[in-house]
C-alpha cells in the first residue's frame, strides 16, 4: 500500500492563524493603553466644578432646590445637576470613592463602546468579537481625543460626557434593535435621559429616530415608522425642556463672543481651527489599515450593509454632519473654541463612523474562499503599525513622559497640601492658606486653585471644607482662565 503524502496545513487555516496572530498583536497595544488609562485614574484630583458639585449653594435648599436653580440660572442639564446634587454632596473628593467614580465612568466608556462595536458588527457577532473591538475602538479614543482628562480624569466631566454617552449607546442599541412597541418605548425614555445629561447625546437619537422613521415609512412599513417617529417626539420633548431652560440663556449672557454666526463659522471652518484636522489622525487611519486588512471582517458583511442603501456616501455624509455641526454650534454658543471634552466627544463619535465606513466598504471586497498567506501578513504588519501608533499618539506620549511626575512630585505636593489643611482646620482658622502646587502632567487636569480667595474654584472649595475663605499662596504656572465668571 502507498503511504499517503504528510497532511498539510490548508490555507484557509494558515490564513486563520495568522489572522489571529494580528488580532493578538493589537491586543497588546491595548492592553497597553488600558494599563496607563488606568493608573491616571488612581492619580487623579479633584478640580474645578467638583468643589461646587460637592457643597450645596446654601441659598437654596437641598438636591431639588438645586437642580431648580441651576435650571433658572445657568444649564438646562437637569438630570445630570440633579445626579451631581445627590452624589457628589456624599462624596469624598479626597477619599477613595472620588477614585470609585471615576473608575466607574472609565467602565461607562467602555461599555458604551462595546456597545457600538455590536451595532457595527451585528447580530451574528460573537461576544469576544465585539468587547475585542469595543475595547480596540475605547483605545484609539484615548490615545487621541483631545481633552481627555476632562472627560476621564475629571469627576465632573467624567459624569457629563460618560454617561451621555453610555446613554446615548444604549438608546441607539434599543432604538436599531428588534421592533416592537416595548423595545420602542425603551428607547424612548433611554433616550430622554440622555437630553437631561447632555444635548449633543439626545441630539443623536434624535437624528437616528428621524432617519429610521424616514426608511421604514419610504419602505411602506407604517407601524415601525410611526414607533420610530414616537421615539423622536419624546427624545425631542426632552430636548426642547434641556435647551428652553432659562439657565442657558442667563449662562450665555456670561459670553460676551457667543451669539455670533461668523465667529462660529470661523472657528469651524478655518484651517487653523476646523475639526477636519481629526480626519487626518494616525490612529484613525490605522485603525481603517488594520481592520480591513482582516479577512474576517470583509467576510463578515453585516446585515445592515445589506440594505439597498448608499452607505459609502451616507455614513461619511453624518459623520461629517455631526463633526462639523457639533462644533459649529458649541462655538455659536460661547464664542470661542469648543472645550477639548466637547471636541472628546465628538472625536468619539467621528471615530464611530469612520469604523462603520470602513465595515460598509470592507464587505464589498470579500476574501475569496481560500485566503492567501499574504493576506495574513499584511493584517499582522498593519496590527503593528497599529499598535505603534496607539502607544506613540499625543495622549500616549504625553502620558508615559509624564508618569515619573504623577507618580513622585505630584503625589507628594498635594499630600503636603492635604496636610497643611488638616492642620490648619485642627486649628480652628477660617481663612486657609494652601501651598502652591504646580500644574499636573497631562491627562490629569489642574484643580486651578489660586491665589484669589474671589476666584470661583476658590470660592466652591472654602464651601466644601466649610470655611470662610481658601486660596493658595501663589500659582504656579499658568494663571486659571477667566473665560466667564463660574457657577453662582
Amino acid at each position: 500500500m502507498k503511504t499517503p503524502p504528510p497532511p498539510t496545513t490548508p490555507p484557509a487555516t494558515a490564513g486563520t492563524r495568522a489572522e489571529a496572530a494580528a488580532i493578538a498583536v493589537a491586543g497588546l497595544g491595548v492592553a497597553a493603553v488600558l494599563g496607563l488609562a488606568a493608573v491616571y485614574l488612581f492619580l487623579a484630583w479633584p478640580a474645578l466644578d467638583d468643589f461646587c458639585r460637592a457643597a450645596l449653594d446654601p441659598r437654596v435648599g437641598g438636591p431639588l432646590g438645586q437642580v431648580i436653580a441651576l435650571y433658572l440660572n445657568w444649564t438646562g442639564r437637569w438630570l445630570v445637576t440633579g445626579l451631581h446634587a445627590i452624589l457628589a454632596t456624599h462624596l469624598d473628593l479626597e477619599g477613595p470613592g472620588f477614585t470609585f467614580v471615576l473608575v466607574l465612568l472609565a467602565v461607562a466608556w467602555i461599555a458604551a463602546f462595546v456597545i457600538a462595536a455590536g451595532l457595527i458588527l451585528g447580530r451574528g457577532a460573537r461576544r469576544r468579537e465585539t468587547a475585542g473591538l469595543g475595547l480596540l475602538l475605547f483605545a484609539v479614543f484615548w490615545a487621541s481625543a483631545p481633552g481627555m482628562g476632562e472627560i476621564l480624569y475629571w469627576y465632573s466631566g467624567a459624569v457629563d460626557y460618560g454617561l451621555a454617552f453610555l446613554l446615548m449607546m444604549v438608546a441607539l442599541r434599543l432604538l436599531l434593535g428588534a421592533p416592537g412597541r416595548g423595545r420602542a418605548l425603551a428607547a424612548a425614555a433611554v433616550g430622554f435621559l440622555a437630553t437631561g445629561v447632555h444635548e449633543l447625546a439626545g441630539a443623536m437619537v434624535a437624528a437616528a429616530a428621524l432617519a429610521q422613521a424616514l426608511y421604514f415609512w419610504r419602505e411602506g412599513d407604517r407601524r415601525l415608522a410611526r414607533l420610530s417617529a414616537l421615539v423622536l417626539a419624546i427624545v425631542a420633548a426632552g430636548l426642547v425642556i434641556n435647551l428652553a431652560a432659562p439657565g442657558n440663556a442667563a449662562r450665555a449672557a456670561q459670553m460676551p463672543f457667543g451669539g455670533q454666526l461668523r465667529t462660529a463659522l470661523a472657528l469651524t471652518l478655518k484651517p487653523s481651527q476646523t475639526p477636519l484636522g481629526a480626519l487626518f489622525d494616525l490612529r484613525l487611519l490605522a485603525l481603517g489599515a488594520f481592520l480591513f486588512a482582516l479577512p474576517g471582517l470583509r467576510e463578515r458583511r453585516p446585515a445592515w450593509t445589506r440594505l439597498k442603501l448608499p452607505w459609502l456616501f451616507l455614513l461619511p455624509a453624518a459623520t461629517l454632519a455631526v463633526l462639523l455641526g457639533g462644533h459649529f454650534m458649541t462655538a455659536y454658543a460661547v464664542g470661542f473654541t469648543p472645550p477639548d471634552r466637547v471636541k472628546a466627544f465628538l472625536f468619539a463619535l467621528l471615530l464611530l463612523g469612520w469604523v462603520a465606513t470602513v465595515t460598509a466598504a470592507a464587505g464589498r471586497f470579500a476574501s475569496a474562499p481560500k485566503r492567501s498567506g499574504n493576506e495574513g501578513v499584511v493584517a499582522i504588519a498593519m496590527a503593528i503599525l497599529l499598535c505603534v501608533n496607539l502607544i506613540g499618539g499625543p495622549n500616549g506620549r504625553a502620558a508615559i513622559r509624564g508618569l515619573p511626575r504623577a507618580l513622585g512630585e505630584w503625589r507628594s505636593e498635594n499630600a503636603v497640601r492635604e496636610s497643611a489643611i488638616g492642620a490648619q482646620l485642627a486649628a480652628g482658622r477660617r481663612d486657609l492658606l494652601l501651598p502652591a502646587v504646580a500644574p499636573p502632567p497631562p491627562p490629569l487636569i489642574d484643580p486651578q486653585i489660586s491665589d484669589d480667595p474671589a476666584w470661583w474654584v476658590d470660592a466652591c472649595a472654602a464651601r466644601y471644607r466649610g470655611v470662610s475663605t481658601l486660596r493658595a499662596e501663589s500659582v504656579v504656572g499658568p494663571a486659571p482662565r477667566r473665560i466667564w465668571r463660574g457657577e453662582k
